[in-house]
């Protein structure tokens, strides 16, 4: 399957999360969500320029000296062209993954162990912040920061839950990056099989 039957299969079965996908059918629609990014980000980059952020950095040197600086930075992203473009995208690349899960012989709903835990570890380090004071002195009133900020109260939490949801990403990827189950299975012919 090259790249622009990929699209076109991923895009004419927008929702349809039934059959099987070849591993090409995937990939290339995976291609296409990256190029479309990118052109989302330069269209919208020419239509409305960078988006302007401001942002406190705090440091701490050898002595505990706390300083701190406003920075001003300027970033191009998709902005309402590349979120309207991710939303569109959104339901074939869904439906396009549970049919590659489904060639893989496994249920779809093996989709959403990534989603849950990256869920349970974001709870987990949300119960766990506390908040640590931050010196103003120095900064101008019209920063708007606040007085204190919310960090993980223990380090070893945070990574551990950033670490089970990358394994539980990374493992998705490989399921989704093998060769298909040969022969039939119970979602139908192999696609790389099937008569075209």
């Amino acid at each position: 399957m090259g790249f622009q039957e990929a699209i076109k299969t991923c895009l004419t079965k927008y929702v349809d999360f039934s059959g099987r996908a070849a591993r090409s059918e995937i990939w290339f629609f995976v291609l296409f969500l990256a190029l479309g990014s990118i052109v989302a980000t330069v269209i919208n980059s020419i239509l409305f320029g960078p988006e302007i952020t401001q942002q406190l950095r705090l440091s701490i040197d050898g002595q505990g000296t706390q300083t701190q600086s406003l920075v001003q930075r300027q970033s191009y992203n998709g902005g309402w062209i590349g979120t309207a473009f991710s939303l569109f995208i959104l339901l074939p690349l869904l439906s396009a993954s549970v049919r590659r899960l489904h060639d893989r012989a496994r249920s779809g709903w093996w989709l959403l162990i990534p989603v849950a835990v990256s869920a349970i570890s974001m709870a987990i380090v949300y119960f766990t912040l506390v908040e640590a004071p931050v010196d103003m002195t120095g900064l101008p009133r019209s920063a708007a920061i606040p007085a204190t900020i919310s960090v993980p109260g223990n380090v070893s939490v945070f990574v551990t839950a950033w670490l089970i949801s990358f394994v539980s990403f990374v493992v998705l990827i490989v399921w989704l990056a093998r060769s298909s189950h040969p022969g039939p299975n119970k979602y139908g012919p192999n696609p790389n099989e099937a008569p075209q």
